[in-house]
């Protein structure tokens, strides 16, 4: 019985190995969680975009709303989600990512 729970724990041994030499040399650069630049200008008729890192407990509303000091009374919460996926194709607006960059945008008054 000794052979097989040797056989067992180099095994084991080996799977751990192999696993943390696959995350060590995992490419970084090419994540999913990367937010590629957006497709649209820099500054669009009625809002400009701003780059934000995005801190846990924040959603779209809670920083969009900060980013524009609460004064987004003139536009539609479906218009917010709606200008957040023109800038952020990738992203789900209802899942962000912590200390993940996302382009949002910043309404004129």
């Amino acid at each position: 019985m000794s052979f097989f729970k040797r056989v067992l724990m180099f095994s084991l041994i080996i799977l751990l190995v192999l696993s943390v030499y696959k995350d060590l040399t995992k490419d970084v650069s090419s994540s999913s969680e990367q937010v590629p630049s957006p497709k649209v200008t820099e500054h669009n008729k009625n809002y400009s975009i701003v780059k934000v890192k995005v801190e846990s407990g924040e959603t779209v509303l809670s920083i969009i709303e900060d980013l524009n000091e609460h004064h987004i009374d003139h536009v539609d919460m479906h218009q917010l989600i709606t200008d957040f996926k023109k800038n952020n194709p990738q992203a789900d607006p209802y899942h962000l990512t912590v200390d993940t960059y996302y382009y949002f945008p910043l309404y004129d008054h």
